[in-house]
């Protein structure tokens, strides 16, 4: 298939749900990819032959922090339909207990605008951020649960915004370039995330950002280090990429504070 016909983002799609395949099916197990063209649609299939859901647990596949697993997270598949519905598609699951599980992808070729009964108007999270806002943008991630830190790092890239992603305030502050924006996690193992924030500022490496936490900000907080936005934890991802677009793309008249 042409490069130039498949949508950007659907690629990251395909390896995430390439990646909760391989993690279901048992050892010896196949997953198997496929893709094909119909008119302007593209259609993009995932199936494996691993233990399969049960009705309720398919009911509830794509729900943020839904999981099977133990050591899931529960952002992987919400992010995939989060992308695909943002691009103007939709997907769609197939499975039952032990017959494995199939997903659907079905999009419309890059630069064709298209409505209709299989590529229906995007949601809630379509649109976020504009193409030029995201090429632009660079995103200081500071997060030190592993889990958590690669499924942001994930969530925009998709959304074709690139991040620097780090688990401690050390290695945020060793950056050498200023960042459009900082998702600072107020817990962090060296540093507390506002403290943090107002280090980075004074040092030139931030101005705009995002405290991500599931407390209530400290009564203590740092003046420096007051976040133009608070992401409280659990957070949807549409969440995150609307939080992202408004701290990239502040307010008119905010503009030049903002890049001074």
């Amino acid at each position: 298939m042409p490069k130039s016909r498949t949508p950007a983002g659907s690629k990251g799609s395909a390896l995430n749900l390439a990646h909760n395949a391989v993690q279901m099916v048992p050892a010896g197990g196949e997953v198997t990819i496929l893709t094909r063209s119909r008119g302007t649609l593209i259609d993009l299939e995932v199936r494996d032959n691993g233990p399969g859901m049960s009705e309720s647990q398919k009911e509830r596949a794509f729900d943020p922090y839904y999981t099977t697993r133990s050591e899931g997270t529960g952002l992987g598949l919400a992010i995939v339909r989060g992308t695909v519905e943002s691009l103007g598609g939709r997907i769609r699951l197939d499975t039952s207990p032990g017959q494995g599980a199939k997903f659907r992808i079905q999009l419309p070729e890059a630069a064709v605008k298209r409505e209709s009964e299989m590529v229906p108007k995007a949601t809630r999270i379509s649109r976020v951020m504009k193409p030029d806002q995201a090429g632009r943008a660079h995103v200081l991630v500071v997060e030190d649960d592993e889990g958590v830190r690669g499924l942001i790092s994930m969530t925009l890239a998709l959304s074709n915004v690139d991040s620097t992603c780090v688990g401690t305030a050390a290695e945020a502050l060793a950056s050498k370039k200023p960042f459009s924006a900082a998702l600072v996690d107020l817990t962090l193992p060296d540093e507390r995330g506002d403290i943090l924030l107002g280090q980075l500022r004074k040092k030139g490496l931030v101005t705009r950002a995002a405290i991500m936490s599931g407390a209530p900000p400290p009564d203590d907080a740092d003046p420096e280090g007051q976040p133009e936005r608070w992401l409280r934890k659990p957070f949807d991802p549409s969440d995150l990429l609307e939080i992202v677009r408004e701290l990239i793309e502040p307010p008119i008249g905010t503009q030049n504070a903002a890049s001074s």
